[in-house]
């Protein structure tokens, strides 16, 4: 060991492998946190479109039987535009609405 702190090429050696140790402690923790942020991310965006698909079944159980076939066709031209898809099914008086956004589908029966 007393040969490598007095020795000029050893000391150069010891930098390197220091320098090289902690390039890979930080691409470790870049990575991780990069990784952390994506999950939370993914997470945020399902929980916003969880909260707006519950928008879209509230205001659908507010809408009167007249105005609904109106509401449904609006509903789903503006859904494509912003990347859902939304789909109202009718069987026997009963109504299915089918949402879904990337990795979230949401299948609820209304009465």
């Amino acid at each position: 060991m007393k040969k490598i702190f007095e020795n000029e090429s050893g000391q150069m050696i010891l930098i390197a492998c220091v320098s090289i140790v902690m390039a890979l402690v930080l691409i470790a923790i870049y990575e991780s946190y990069t990784l952390t942020t994506g999950e939370n991310s993914i997470r945020g965006e399902n929980r916003d479109s969880f909260y707006y698909y519950m928008d879209i079944r509230n205001k659908y159980n507010d809408i009167s039987d007249d105005d609904k076939n109106k509401f449904e066709k609006e509903l789903k031209e503006f859904n494509l535009l912003h990347g859902y898809s939304v789909d109202f099914i009718h069987n026997n008086g009963k109504t299915t609405i089918i949402f879904v956004d990337k990795d979230l589908k949401i299948v609820e029966e209304i009465t």
